[in-house]
């Protein structure tokens, strides 16, 4: 695993979705209430908003896309059960070794190091499952503040 920061560009390059998830993000906040909500509660919101919009665009079990997918050891796994990670967005980009994982943050916190690595490790193991022999995984924060 290397960690480093990318430009925009070269993620961009490497996770070509990243300006439609970003807007997707923008549209979604933007359009969910926060009057008489906590922010943890307006977060929660714009997650489950982002999730049934991906799930529109690209099916509940899309092949390239998921949202909310919950995985143990790279694999589909029930949701909420202990030991699994549960990732925003999912994108095996297709035609490459690359799977880009987003994780959306609606708060004050940022992705931080412990995070980043549970989401590579899932990710990695995911591309696995799916038959890339050495996937490159990207993790990327999406931040959306309330």
């Amino acid at each position: 695993m290397v960690v480093g920061t990318l430009t925009q560009e070269r993620v961009n390059e490497f996770c070509p979705k990243t300006a439609e998830f970003e807007d997707m993000l923008r549209q979604i906040a933007d359009e969910t209430p926060r009057d008489g909500r906590s922010p943890q509660q307006w977060g929660m919101d714009v997650h489950r908003g982002v999730e049934q919009e991906i799930k529109r665009a690209y099916g509940p079990r899309g092949r390239l896309v998921r949202a909310e997918n919950s995985l143990r050891n790279g694999r589909d796994a029930t949701r909420g059960e202990i030991g699994t990670s549960r990732l925003d967005i999912l994108h095996r980009v297709e035609g490459t070794d690359t799977v880009c994982a987003y994780d959306i943050k609606t708060g004050q916190a940022g992705l931080n190091t412990a995070q980043a690595a549970r989401i590579y490790q899932e990710a990695l193991q995911f591309g696995i499952e799916v038959g890339i022999a050495h996937p490159r995984v990207l993790v990327t924060e999406q931040r959306q503040a309330p």
